[in-house]
């Protein structure tokens, strides 16, 4: 199988001179591509800043995530306390390369081995923050008499919030007849759920609304509803005695015509009354006028006369019913709109009310508390000018992500301190190309606004940066020839090390399989024993397995580049990136069935983990103690370790509970029930006591601090998770903490929410971060890992096609405007009428930017190797990304030759990098690897074993098998050693003993590689595991590369305690079968032991 491609770009880029960009006293703006090294400008610049005199605390520099802001006050604490300790010679290298020149170096080493002394003792700080973190600080600077917040503690949670707020809207809805009337027009005509999902976009759009003319008077909105009500363009249409003789006449034609699919689609619509459903009435007009055309048949059946009668007015009346349903596209829309802007409106102010009787504001309120304020003109010199007085320096990063209400904020402040001859220094640094938060209302198109401003009207620079130092040569090349016509004005990008191997591989779209046909509804069927047969799809599970194989192989034989020496891939090298989750669950369970460990970024993922379901149990046991299966969950767990046999004394409990048992043998004065019980008794009862006492996350505490409940959990957990097992646990505590900011004691109100969070798929937190030194694979949106990077990146479900546009919010805002343009609603897009064409086609252009651009985000994660992956399907997309992207990897080949030039090659004998002097080489393989395989057995029936394993796996899964061919591309063997495991394979499955273990149609159920744990802690794993009807059977396979040897004595005694333990295990756990077991060997047969 192909490789990879190793590709070479030949880019020469215009850099800008170092002292120029990094002078504080410029103005630069930078567009810097990924992996330019973004974080080192903004902290060099500081740097800078703080050499030519600027005090730590008139410094601002802001970014969008707390996670970058503490990444850069690390960053520069770190190199300040490097100065302070480095000698003359180290302070001058460090200089010289942020630009200083050469003459002022020696006068500012003394300067600069002070500023770590400076930095610490400055009251205040150096302010590195986020845009909402500096917001509060704005507020604080506000006089009282500006009623802007102050005091209120924040929420970052909307979506529980809104839930409460649901409940006090419907109570009291009754009050608002418009706002009645509104909601039950839309609930009738759109249902709930759309109804629901258009009102929560219209409350996360809230500063778009307010920032509109339209919210200023919600009366006019209302007079027009109420005016529009009875004005359906269809009634008007009936009354026009035209159009009704025309359709008389046609009636009358279409019946002689006399063809039974239109006599059918004739009596539909004259049996559905007008007046009670005109929406069904004049889609079945629609359906008997379309145009026709006149044919032999049709002239023989009505004669040349009708016939020509008939044609020319069906096109007539398609015409005139064409005109018609714009019209009433456009009316029901408008009426949309309006309904919808009167019950979100009223909506959003009880959400509003809500919040400040509960003393909270979110992210929403800051942004616009802080513009009100820069706004009104009696509060906003108070505190510009405080703002003047403290800042001389502002900093930027990511600015392509800046949205409308935010940019309003900083030119306000920019204008304000220029008109007052202040010197605030602007460094902005982004690039448009990684916009790709478009529905969190970031408006790339400020970049541009922002340039405007600090080159033309304030003289300043704006500077281009294109070399990555993230991407390998290959990546690089990549990039160019897939955006390079694109991405507008997209400047060709280049490696700083050219000389990194790299692999580029389009992986073969995984076809569709043979459905499963769905049961004969004729057929009687039994079903407690016989289960529904379904269609199914199960390609992306089978890309799944593509990918672990890939996985699989290059942590097995392949190494990267880590500081210039070869180190073997590991899986936490590995990142898989998807565009939403909608497969994701196919995706961890196909990783999940080949070993591979992983760490998903699902939501909903924490609370399925089974650590935090034992925690829940507990909680729901603490509410409600006499629910035994909570109390048996909780007494089973790692929390008290309480075994089957002890749990067997309460069989014969007759109507009592198991905790009125425990209570009662507490309480006796000789205890019958065993120590452990007793003692879990014991701190089950004190844990209640303050169920009714204690917050929900305090209480949370106390058990995990009285348990050692995190650590009992990681030592009942296999090492290579345990790490994850902490994770969740901690981030389940955290989770209850931010439940209502943690105000509400009500154990049964978060129970409850945790409840409907559960029902809701795709609902809730995700699992907890996970530790860096955790070795495992993550699998992340496109828009989860948007900052981050890894040496090897899958982009999974390539041919994916982006998110249906229905059921938002329409906003247009020119930018740099302080108001939008435009604001409305639409549901379905097909239904979004005429009147506003030209505002849909700019949020379409934006849209297909923004996709362009989540494409560039994907590819640019990769260091050193990128895998694109995808099904295929019916209808397929050859402008999906997986065909750009294997149009660009051809044209990469074509147009650079594949030259290779790299100085490091890895030493198969110990695996250390070594040096060469050959720079560059002709490429005369389509692909090249990554670096070298590692060192591993041949020929040996350990590795043979081990293939036909998983081609067993593999081709008997029972949501389908994988061709012969895609088997062989995924393990990337010898065409004859592949060949050999194949036909032993192939032995096995058509032997005729084994005819019933791999036929669907002969067992119940059937499973590969079952993993467990046992009573010791010792993992164990069972080859297939089949049950049938009376019994179940255990079955191993024991390959060799003989297929006619036999095993020993000795051999049989050792296979057989090995299935015996298997069979034990089982017994224990009570599965209710007899339980056979027996190994198979190479050729088929079958060893019942």
């Amino acid at each position: 199988m192909p490789e990879g491609l190793f590709l070479v770009a030949e880019v020469t880029p215009e850099v800008a001179d170092k002292r120029t960009i990094l002078d504080p006293r410029n103005d630069v703006i930078v567009e810097a591509c990924a992996g330019s090294g973004k974080t080192w400008l903004l902290t060099s610049r500081i740097i800078r800043a703080l050499l030519s005199g600027a005090k730590p605390s008139e410094i601002l520099a802001i970014t969008f995530t707390r996670k970058a802001a503490r990444e850069m006050k690390a960053r520069l604490t770190d190199w300040l306390r490097t100065l302070a300790l480095s000698d003359d010679k180290k302070i001058r290298e460090f200089l010289l390369e942020r630009g200083v020149s050469g003459d002022d170096i020696d006068a500012s080493v003394p300067r600069a081995r002070r500023l770590y002394r400076e930095y610490l003792s400055t009251s205040g700080g150096l302010n590195i923050n986020t845009f909402h973190g500096w917001f509060i600080q704005v507020l604080r600077m506000a006089p009282w008499s500006a009623q802007s917040g102050r005091g209120r503690s924040l929420s970052d949670n909307d979506d529980l919030l809104l839930r409460d707020v649901w409940e006090d809207f419907f109570q009291q809805i009754g009050s608002n007849q418009d706002v009645f009337d509104s909601l039950n027009y839309l609930y009738s005509r759109y249902e709930l759920h759309n109804t629901h999902e258009i009102l929560k976009r219209f409350l996360n759009a809230r500063l778009d609304w307010w920032a509109s003319s339209e919210s200023d008077d919600i009366s006019k909105l209302i007079v027009a509803w109420r005016r529009d009500q009875d004005r359906d363009p269809l009634g008007y249409f009936l009354m026009d005695q035209g159009f009704l003789s025309k359709l008389v006449t046609y009636k009358a034609l279409l019946r002689k015509n006399n063809l039974a699919s239109e006599m059918r689609a004739l009596d539909a619509m004259e049996s559905i009354e007008i007046n009670e459903n005109p929406d069904r009435w004049f889609l079945s007009l629609r359906k008997i006028c379309k145009e026709k055309k006149i044919s032999k048949a049709m002239t023989n059946r009505m004669g040349a006369d009708k016939a020509e009668q008939y044609v020319r007015l069906s096109a007539e009346l398609q015409s005139m019913i064409d005109k018609l349903g714009m019209e009433r596209a456009d009316w029901l829309a408008r009426q949309m709109d309006r309904a919808v802007k009167i019950v979100g409106d009223e909506l959003l102010k009880k959400f509003q009310s809500f919040k400040t009787d509960t003393n909270v504001l979110d992210f929403s309120d800051l942004e616009w508390n802080v513009r009100s304020l820069l706004l009104d003109d009696d509060q906003a010199d108070f505190v510009l000018h405080r703002l003047d007085s403290r800042y001389t320096h502002l900093l930027v990063d990511e600015f392509q992500d800046t949205n409308p209400i935010q940019w309003t904020i900083l030119k306000s402040w920019i204008g304000a301190s220029h008109q007052a001859g202040t010197t605030i220094k602007l460094f902005f640094v982004g690039d448009p190309k990684q916009s790709i938060y478009r529905f969190r209302r970031a408006e790339p198109r400020l970049f541009e606004v922002a340039e405007e401003l600090i080159v033309s009207e304030m003289g300043g620079l704006k500077v281009v940066q294109n070399f990555s130092y993230r991407n390998a040569a290959g990546i690089t090349n990549l990039v160019n020839e897939c955006f390079r016509k694109r991405i507008s004005n997209f400047v060709l990008q280049q490696s700083v090390d050219p000389s990194l191997p790299s692999e580029v591989e389009v992986m073969p779209l995984i076809e569709s399989a043979e459905p499963i046909v769905a049961s004969d509804a004729s057929i009687w069927r039994d079903p407690l024993v016989t289960r529904r047969s379904e269609p199914t799809d199960d390609r992306h599970y089978r890309e799944g397995l593509l990918i672990a194989e890939k996985i699989h192989n290059l942590v097995s034989r392949k190494s990267i580049n880590v500081d210039s020496e070869c180190s073997p891939i590991k899986y936490s090298d590995i990142l898989i990136l998807i565009r939403r989750r909608t497969h994701l669950k196919k995706y961890e369970d196909a990783l999940r069935s080949l070993d591979i460990p992983f760490v998903s970024q699902r939501n909903g993922a924490l609370l399925e983990s089974p650590e935090v379901q034992d925690v829940i149990a507990l909680l729901s046991f603490l509410f409600a103690p006499h629910v035994d299966h909570h109390l048996i969950n909780v007494l089973k767990s790692p929390i008290f370790s309480i075994d089957d046999g002890l749990l067997k004394v309460f069989i014969n409990r007759e109507e009592k509970s198991i905790w009125t048992l425990l209570i009662e043998d507490q309480e006796s004065k000789e205890q019958k029930l065993p120590a452990e019980l007793c003692s879990a008794a014991a701190s089950l009862s004190i844990w209640i006591n303050y169920v009714d006492k204690l917050p929900v996350h305090d209480l949370l505490d106390m058990v995990y601090s009285e348990s050692d409940l995190i650590n009992r959990y990681a030592g009942y957990a296999l090492p290579d998770i345990a790490e994850r097992v902490r994770s969740n646990l901690i981030a389940f505590l955290e989770y209850s903490l931010d439940f209502s900011g943690g105000r509400f004691p009500s154990i049964e109100r978060f129970l409850e929410q945790i409840r409907v969070l559960q029902f809701e798929e795709g609902a809730g937190p995700g699992e907890g971060s996970q530790p860096g030194s955790l070795n495992s694979a993550r699998i992340m949106t496109i828009h989860g890992a948007k900052g981050l990077e890894a040496p090897v990146v899958f982009l999974a479900d390539a041919t994916a096609s982006p998110d249906a546009d229905n059921w938002n919010i329409l906003v247009d805002w020119t930018p740099g405007d302080d108001v939008p343009n435009h604001f409305s609603i639409y549901g379905a897009r097909k239904d979004a009428g005429q009147v506003r064409t030209e505002v849909f086609q700019r949020h379409d252009l934006l849209n297909n930017v923004e996709d362009i651009n989540l494409l560039y985000v994907a590819v640019t994660r990769a260091k050193q190797a990128f895998f694109v992956s995808g099904v295929a399907s019916k209808k397929q997309e050859t402008s999906s990304w997986y065909f750009q992207l294997k149009d660009a990897v051809a044209a990469c080949k074509k147009t650079y030759g594949l030259e290779c030039s790299s100085s490091i090659q890895c030493n198969p004998e110990d695996g250390v990098a070594i040096g060469t002097d050959e720079h560059s080489q002709e490429i005369k393989k389509e692909h090249f690897s990554i670096g070298t395989k590692v060192v591993q057995f041949k020929n040996s029936s350990m590795d043979f074993g081990t293939l036909v394993h998983k081609i067993l796996e593999i081709a008997t899964l029972d949501v389908g098998s994988i061709s012969k061919g895609e088997m062989e591309q995924m393990f990337e063997l010898v065409p004859d050693d592949f060949e050999m495991a194949w036909e032993a394979s192939l032995r096995i499955i058509n032997a005729p003993p084994m005819k019933r273990f791999f036929d669907s149609l002969e067992y119940l159920k059937a499973q590969n590689e079952v993993a467990y744990v046992n009573r010791s802690g010792d993992m164990r794993r069972i080859d297939r595991l089949v049950e049938f009807d009376e019994e179940i059977w255990i079955v191993d396979y024991k390959i060799s590369l003989d297929h006619h040897s036999k095993p020993s004595s000795e051999m049989r005694r050792q296979y057989k305690s090995q299935l015996v333990q298997y069979r034990d295990d089982l017994v224990n756990i009570g599965v209710g079968k007899p339980i056979r077991i027996g190994v198979v060997l190479s050729g088929g047969e079958l060893i019942e032991l």
